[in-house]
């Protein structure tokens, strides 16, 4: 995110490595049928008892034990690293266990806490294997063989025996410490994730009773679980207790910031809780930039660097994930608010890495919360980072556009990794498209999203434009059609956000005359100095211009405006609507023009009631809007600003069209209609806008009453219309438009 000065150009995700991936444990192979591994079946004890583990009776697992959550909240209120409210942990991720892991969880999740208080120094776990519901012994009538010993070779064990006794052990060790590290932001402080977690499993062996033999364990087989210790803490897996329970301060310092915003809205503790982490921490670049290069990059994870008060202790994204999480694991909220920490890819404009961050649910709606990249110099960007309702999808990854101008189009993206779319549910992981803030006025919000959506389909066509390149030659005639296609599939209110369309209409303009030849024809403009009484000042001298065949007075007077760098304004007569614009649609007048690199505009009334601009075509004053006025070969169009205009008695005509009628066809349409007599010729118009915005016209003798217009573009609606004209004392005259025709072409 190339605008937020604090944030990381690589954060890291939580890493899960472990010494030992285990899914079951290695059978040996090599017994021989005829002796026992350790002893007779009847010598192993019935209902194993339990090796010396702390606290093991009191955490035996039963169907009905209580979870880790109502553990956590029935501790010592003034031990932090505890749920205050269980309510505000509806799901852990302890819930998505199998019951063999539930179990392991339990009891890990037991010592972790108590290792965290300084209660206990040994992150040894040991686990009777009775405690999985698993038997001592499994004879092959029990495993559903008629023999446990390979048939090639009677000293093995066969592979279906191996994986019948493994599937006995439903645990994924992966699972279960994901599940401890989502729901237990604090109490694994002291845990080294580079070195992770082993696990021992028991000796195990087989015999043969002439029945097919049995696979029997160890006598009190048990499966030892060792956690390693941060070098900060201990060593191997041994804590110093002075060293964590000196620790614990930092979890009593988390609970007097929940304490001081106890009585504020949910809102506003969550507001108070991000403001909090952002002033208590710095980002660690250094340990960003160490791991990029070694892999390695220390413990800068850790929620307690975050709550300790030392200023030389920093994180990255995971300390500031964890840590907004653990604040409001500790909160009593009013309301149904939940946070949990997911993981997966930071992408945005210049770089991409590994990144934490929560997810914030607040009554059933989920909302974006990156602290990380929200602890910045830019208010604005913090604050869209903060309860945001991005844009994408659960599996293609969510955005936050920061900066969606032209120039700067800058966002932040997410993508979750697959550790986070197995731990968390979809209802979890599927974000509001309203930010918390949008969803208090949903009409607004989605307004603004609507103007967001025209913004990038308006940028995305000016890109189309932009490509056109200059000059415009020949070979620009693709490009152009593109960019053009681009433009007419925008929606009305897109169109009106597309800054480049300028360039658009002069390079269609610059195409037609390599295509035809063109026409020439002259342009002056004649404006004032601003002053009172204005006097009279020439703006553009008189000036040769080529054009394309069958252009209108407006195509002439936006070239040469825009080649010389003023720019204007033009009004509809019959509603007296004045708008900025590029181009003019039927019967439209120029409202206002402003003179090049100066303050001076010049507008209707500006001077008085009969002040305004006025066009004269071969020093007659026009009696058509300029983009009904078609130019012919050596024409010559003089724009003047008058204040002492009075309309005169110049040729009129008034005749209309008869029957007109248009039938669509494969690409084509064909216009009939009834002649009018006293006519020069008819011109009939069409195009893609029902406002006949950049509509092409094409010209008919007075003698035709019929016209095919071939070469359109299939299944597209096309609108027309047509009216007659007259020459009347050389000028042309035009008569009354019909009403518009819709068809679509096949």
């Amino acid at each position: 995110m190339k605008t937020l000065t604090k944030a990381t150009r690589r954060l890291i995700a939580v890493l899960l490595i472990m010494t030992v991936a285990c899914t079951g444990w290695g059978l040996q192979s090599d017994v021989t049928r005829a002796d026992a591994v350790w002893a007779a079946e009847a010598e192993f004890e019935d209902g194993l008892q339990p090796v010396a583990v702390a606290s093991l009776d009191d955490i035996t697992y039963k169907e009905d034990a209580p979870k880790a959550a109502d553990s956590l909240a029935a501790a010592d209120s003034s031990k932090y690293g505890r749920f205050a409210n269980v309510k505000a942990r509806q799901k852990l991720r302890r819930s998505t266990l199998t019951d063999q892991e539930k179990m392991v969880y339990d009891t890990l999740a037991q010592r972790i806490k108590l290792v965290a208080e300084g209660e206990e120094t040994s992150a040894v776990v040991t686990i009777p294997l009775s405690m999985y519901g698993i038997q001592t012994s499994y004879s092959a009538a029990d495993l559903g063989l008629e023999s446990i010993f390979d048939p090639a070779d009677q000293s093995k064990i066969s592979e279906a025996a191996r994986k019948a006794v493994n599937d006995r052990f439903q645990v994924s060790l992966y699972r279960i410490l994901g599940a401890i590290l989502g729901d237990m932001p604090y109490d694994l402080y002291w845990y080294d994730k580079t070195q992770g977690i082993g696990v021992e499993m028991p000796d195990i062996g087989a015999m043969d009773n002439g029945r097919g033999g049995y696979i029997v364990f160890e006598k009190n087989p048990v499966t030892v679980y060792s956690m390693r210790v941060s070098p900060e803490y201990g060593s191997g897996c041994e804590t110093d207790a002075d060293k964590t329970k000196a620790a614990s301060a930092s979890a009593q310092y988390a609970g007097s910031i929940v304490r001081e915003n106890a009585d504020k809205s949910d809102i506003e503790k969550l507001q108070a809780y991000r403001q909090a982490v952002t002033d208590l921490v710095d980002y660690d670049y250094d340990a960003a930039e160490n791991y990029e290069y070694t892999g390695i990059y220390g413990n800068p994870w850790q929620v307690i660097y975050v709550f300790d008060q030392d200023p030389e202790t920093k994180v990255v994204c995971e300390g500031y994930a964890k840590a907004f999480q653990y604040l409001c694991d500790l909160s009593d909220f009013d309301g149904n608010i939940v946070c949990n920490s997911v993981s997966g890819e930071l992408l945005f404009g210049v770089g991409s890495g590994p990144h934490m961050w929560n997810i914030v649910s607040i009554e059933g709606n989920n909302y974006l919360v990156d602290l990380t990249n929200a602890d910045s110099d830019d208010a604005d960007k913090n604050d869209m980072l903060f309860l945001a309702g991005p844009e994408g999808s659960m599996d293609e990854g969510y955005y936050v556009v920061l900066d969606d101008s032209e120039e700067t189009y800058d966002y932040v993206g997410y993508v979750y990794d697959e550790e986070s779319l197995q731990y968390y549910a979809e209802d979890e992981l599927t974000l509001s498209t309203l930010s918390y803030q949008e969803s208090l006025d949903p009409e607004a919000a989605a307004a603004a999203r609507k103007l967001a959506q025209d913004k990038k389909a308006a940028a995305a066509a000016d890109k189309k434009i932009r490509a056109i390149g200059e000059p415009v030659t020949a070979d620009s005639e693709a490009a152009v059609q593109a960019a053009r296609q681009a433009y007419d599939a925008l929606t009305a209110d897109q169109q009106k956000l597309v800054t480049e369309l300028q360039k658009l209409l002069a390079a269609e303009d610059d195409l037609s005359i390599i295509k035809d030849g063109g026409i020439r024809v002259t342009f002056r403009l004649v404006g004032g100095d601003g002053g009172e009484p204005l006097q009279e000042e020439t703006w553009i001298e008189k000036k040769e211009y080529t054009v394309a065949s069958e252009s209108n007075v407006f195509q002439l007077f936006r070239k040469a405006l825009s080649a010389e760098g003023l720019s204007w304004t033009y009004g509809k007569s019959a509603r007296w609507e004045y708008v900025t614009g590029l181009d003019a649609p039927d019967g439209t007048y120029i409202a206002g023009i402003r003179k090049a690199d100066s303050s001076v505009t010049l507008e209707e009334f500006q001077y008085g009631s009969q002040s305004g601009w006025i066009y004269t075509i071969n020093g007659k004053m026009a009696n058509l809007g300029v983009s009904d006025q078609i130019l012919r070969d050596g024409d010559d169009i003089e724009f003047r600003y008058t204040t002492t205009y009075e309309p005169g008695d110049g040729p009129s005509y008034d005749a209309a069209m008869k029957k007109f009628k248009v039938k669509a066809g494969k690409k084509k349409f064909t216009a009939t209609w009834r002649k009018v007599s006293g006519v020069s010729g008819y011109e009939i118009r069409y195009s893609l806008d029902k406002d006949m915005t950049d509509a092409k016209v094409k010209t008919v003798k007075a003698s035709k009453k019929k016209l095919v217009v071939k070469k359109l573009k299939k299944k597209k609606y096309y609108y027309i219309q047509a009216r007659p004209y007259k020459i009347i004392d050389g000028q042309k005259c035009y008569g009354t438009y019909t009403a518009v025709k819709r068809i679509k072409t096949r």
